[in-house]
């Protein structure tokens, strides 16, 4: 999956920015939003597919593994948007193995949530902080940014998709989040 098909995505990404630069000014700004397009899709494929090899990988079944993976495939867009991420309770994790539908579960709640802080909070620290007790985990993400109206937000697909995640894993998802005041996302599950 990873070799044939990334290959190929990632040929056509190359091919749509060759073949921008191949094209003369006057035809190069009619086809540059199609063709800008094209090479943004297929680079948002790879990192997807990038993604799901890596929730499938055996040896990766530790939250320890999951929240990592997280802060990494998101540093270049944390440090080009000046947000500082940290994580905390993260040597606690290493002994926690996730199944993989779990692992998916909860890494696509979070990056949904990150997501969102990066493009809409305005914040400049974002926390995630990971707590187990009996059986028992808790994921918070916080940030210190605008927040905003819950009722505002609460239909929102993203929104939706997390809470149906998070019902998926037999836990409860939690948005907290009032103008001024930042926002939190917590799964609070086992």
């Amino acid at each position: 999956l990873h070799d044939d098909i990334g290959a190929g995505l990632t040929e056509i990404s190359l091919v749509s920015q060759i073949l921008e630069n191949k094209l003369p000014e006057p035809q190069r700004q009619k086809v540059q939003e199609e063709i800008n397009q094209l090479g943004n899709t297929s680079r948002q494929l790879v990192r997807s597919m990038r993604d799901i090899v890596w929730l499938v990988h055996p040896e990766r079944d530790s939250l320890h593994d999951l929240v990592l993976r997280l802060a990494d495939t998101n540093k270049p867009v944390f440090e080009a948007s000046g947000i500082d991420f940290q994580v905390e309770n993260l040597e606690s994790l290493s002994d926690l193995k996730l199944g993989v539908e779990r692992r998916q579960h909860l890494y696509l709640i979070f990056k949904e949530a990150i997501n969102n802080a990066v493009k809409y909070s305005g914040c400049k620290k974002l926390r995630l902080s990971v707590q187990v007790n009996k059986g028992h985990i808790n994921l918070c993400l916080k940030d210190d940014g605008r927040g905003f109206e819950i009722s505002d937000a609460g239909q929102s697909n993203g929104l939706r998709n997390m809470r149906s995640r998070g019902e998926e894993l037999g836990g409860q998802l939690l948005v907290e989040s009032s103008p001024g005041q930042g926002c939190s996302v917590k799964f609070i599950g086992k």
